[in-house]
């Protein structure tokens, strides 16, 4: 599953199956982004409770101060802490919307921010941090 369709599905709280409709973004890499439209939420990998495997998680809504994220940031949450490694912004080229309500225009872009892109992989441990920023501008 693209990461797009995971955030999308995490940001309306849906389940979405791989066979889900392919959403037309382009990505690209950033050095700064300018969070001031959106909120900023750490999400995460936990063990799922019953049978194996991880799952993805809304962790919290982080109280971040700057308007402005870039790589070398250090983002902190609670008990949690996510170096800001990485980058990336996801554009939407297509309208999105869900039982007749629009849910993203065309244009709205996504940012997710990680240590690296191991840091989104479901890995063994059910270790990933990251964090997603909506309504977020990169600046150049």
């Amino acid at each position: 599953m693209t990461a797009i369709v995971r955030c999308v599905a995490l940001l309306l709280g849906m389940q979405v199956s791989q066979s889900a409709h392919a959403l037309d973004y382009e990505i690209s890499a950033a050095k700064a982004i300018d969070v001031s439209g959106g909120k900023v939420v750490l999400l995460g990998h936990v063990r799922q409770e019953k049978g194996s495997g991880c799952k993805s998680v809304m962790i919290g809504v982080v109280e971040h101060k700057a308007d402005i994220i870039k790589v070398g940031d250090t983002i902190r949450h609670r008990d949690y802490t996510v170096p800001v490694g990485e980058i990336e912004v996801q554009t939407l080229l297509e309208d999105i919307s869900w039982a007749g309500n629009m849910i993203m225009n065309k244009g709205d872009s996504v940012c997710i921010m990680a240590e690296d892109r191991e840091a989104l992989s479901m890995d063994a441990e059910c270790s990933g941090l990251w964090l997603r920023a909506d309504n977020c501008k990169p600046l150049r």
